[in-house]
């Protein structure tokens, strides 16, 4: 469910829009544990074939790197942030030493406006398209791609959200058809529980488009219907979670409707 690596890559994917698998409030608010509770970050997440990631943090408890690790502890690639006024400016991913993409941040009265995608040519760093956020009051609305095709800047995909609460309840995703205009692909809903999303204040969840990260709660259920209206069992999934005393989760296992696909995890925190 929180698998940043395939957030990052489809960052970076025509037409894909974001499917994967959290604000930057103050602490003390409803956003955060009661102030008799720790406040901790994940740090590290395992998969049941042995791969993990691995997240570092600043003074500031936002998050600066994200590692991505195979199953015989390799690093396969590497994500880092950097911010301004507490603010993501700039995403990079490196495979190696090599930088392969990065992403600009613009913002307009401190919400973020649009992103720039440049992407590694040759030894070049080009800009390939970007993202435009709206928002209705102070919720994220649409957020749309941009990509260039056939020499000029299409439109390919864009995501609307519809909020239940301070969750992401209801997701439709359109992406480019053969006319070269959007079409519905398919929609996503989620049902959550009441627990607090540990995601939620690591600085990010204002860009990544993903619900595990713009929601308040942890997503229990996620159903996916094609552009007909029917139930795509293979992805469509739900969540059980092992919380601490603390509520917060050390272990979720992801189940597929039609049982195909079983993953569990395991995380780690760092608690202050």
């Amino acid at each position: 469910m929180k698998n940043l690596k395939l957030l990052f890559v489809l960052f970076l994917g025509i037409g894909l829009t974001f499917a994967s698998c959290k604000k930057d409030d103050d602490e003390g608010n409803e956003d955060n544990p009661t102030p008799e509770a720790k406040t901790c970050y994940i740090v590290k997440e395992t998969a049941d074939d042995n791969s993990f990631h691995k997240m570092v943090y600043n003074t500031e408890n936002l998050i600066t790197e994200y590692n991505e690790y195979d199953k015989d502890g390799n690093l396969a690639e590497n994500n880092k942030m950097t911010y301004s006024d507490d603010k993501v400016s700039l995403i990079e991913t490196y495979d190696g030493t090599s930088l392969k993409s990065k992403i600009v941040y613009k913002y307009i009265a401190d919400r973020i406006d649009s992103a720039i995608i440049y992407i590694d040519t040759l030894g070049t760093m080009k800009r390939v398209g970007f993202y435009k956020y709206t928002y209705n009051a102070d919720k994220i609305s649409n957020i749309s791609v941009y990509f260039e095709l056939f020499g000029q800047m299409l439109e390919v995909s864009k995501n609307q959200y519809i909020y239940s609460g301070d969750n992401v309840s209801e997701v439709t995703i359109y992406e480019i058809g053969g006319s070269l205009a959007l079409e519905l692909s398919y929609t996503e809903t989620y049902e959550y529980d009441d627990k607090i999303n540990p995601y939620r204040n690591i600085g990010i969840n204002d860009i990544i488009s993903d619900p595990a990260f713009m929601s308040k709660n942890n997503f229990t259920k996620k159903t996916v219907k094609d552009d007909s209206g029917k139930i795509d069992n293979e992805e469509s999934y739900e969540i059980s979670f092992e919380y601490n005393s603390d509520n917060y989760y050390t272990k979720y296992v992801r189940t597929s409707f039609d049982n195909s696909k079983t993953i569990t995890y395991t995380v780690e925190y760092e608690c202050k």
